[in-house]
C-alpha cells in the first residue's frame, strides 16, 4: 500500500527520515529518557510531526528498518513503547500500513518460543550425550538467535554483510 508518495522531492524524504531517527533514538536502550511515560510523550508529539509528512512510506520504509535492527540486536529499551509507537502509526495510517511492523513483533515472540524451547532440548539432550561421551555438555551455552520473516522488500532494507537468506546460508 502507498500511504502517499512524492517523486522528486528529496526534502520531504529527508524530513521523514529524519523523524524515523528521532523515534529509533526515543525507542533505544541507550536513549537519555528514563521513563517510559517521558517517551511516550515525546513519541507523540513525533506522531503529531509525522501527521505533516509528505512522504509517509519513505518513513515506513526507514522505520522499518531501524525497528528491525532493534529487535534483532535486542536494542529496544521498551516493548511496550515500541507497540505503543505502532500503535499511534496504526491510528495515524491504519492497520496495512502497519501490518509489516506487528509481524515483525510476532516474529520475535516466536523467535523467544523457539529459543526457550531449543534450550529446553539442549539441557535433555546434553545430559545423555555427556552420558555417553558423544558430546560435550553444552548447557551452559548462550545461545539465542532472532529471526524476522523475510518480507517483499526486506533484501532492499539491508546490504549483504546484514542481511542473510536463510535459503543461501543453507546452500553452502
Amino acid at each position: 500500500m502507498v500511504v502517499n508518495m512524492k517523486n522528486g522531492n528529496n526534502l520531504s524524504a529527508k524530513a521523514a527520515e529524519l523523524v524515523a531517527h528521532y523515534c529509533d533514538n526515543l525507542l533505544r536502550k541507550s536513549s537519555k529518557i528514563s521513563t517510559e511515560s517521558e517517551i511516550e510523550e515525546k513519541l507523540v508529539n513525533a506522531i503529531i510531526i509525522f501527521n505533516y509528512l509528505e512522504d509517509k512510506d519513505y518513513f515506513q520504509r526507514c522505520y522499518q528498518k531501524m525497528l528491525a535492527r532493534r529487535l534483532i540486536y535486542q536494542h529496544s529499551a521498551s516493548i511496550d513503547a515500541e507497540e505503543f509507537m505502532l500503535t499511534k502509526l496504526k491510528e495515524s495510517c491504519g492497520y496495512e500500513f502497519t501490518a509489516k511492523l506487528a509481524r515483525m513483533f510476532q516474529d520475535m515472540k516466536i523467535s523467544d518460543d523457539l529459543n526457550v524451547k531449543f534450550l529446553e532440548y539442549l539441557k535433555s539432550e546434553s545430559k545423555l550425550c555427556v552420558q555417553n561421551q558423544t558430546m560435550p555438555n553444552l548447557v551452559g551455552l548462550d545461545f539465542n538467535i532472532h529471526v524476522l520473516q523475510a518480507s517483499s522488500n526486506m533484501s532492499s532494507l539491508y546490504s549483504v554483510k546484514e542481511y542473510i537468506s536463510l535459503g543461501q546460508f543453507m546452500a553452502h
